[in-house]
């Protein structure tokens, strides 16, 4: 069975819109990121994890691709469901990059 790209890219986004409002992530991400960066305001993970739904429609396509491509590690189909493999260390940098463009944004404010 062969599926439009489309339709998977969909369905593969839609399961990360699920995953990034999961707070068991928020909670693995911020740990791993406290750990690396203990300067890293845990309030200022948890506020890019919420705000990555919305975020996403306003990024460039380009960009979407970028993300999808730091965050999945394989998508397989299996006839009647996608699997997602994600990458585990992708939405730490993926939330490190975000928290760090958001500081940058404030100091040139």
């Amino acid at each position: 069975t062969r599926l439009p790209a489309a339709q998977v890219e969909a369905l593969v986004v839609d399961q990360l819109r699920a995953l990034v409002r999961d707070p068991s992530l928020a909670g693995r991400v911020a740990e791993e990121l406290k750990a690396s960066h203990p300067n890293m305001k845990l309030a200022d993970i948890d506020a890019q994890l919420r705000s990555f739904d919305g975020m996403w429609d306003q990024i460039f396509p380009a960009e979407q691709a970028r993300v999808l491509h730091l965050l999945i590690h394989r998508v397989d189909f299996r006839g009647d469901r996608i699997d997602v493999t994600w990458r585990g260390e992708g939405f730490s940098s993926l939330v490190r990059d975000l928290v760090a463009g958001n500081d940058r944004a404030k100091e040139a404010a």
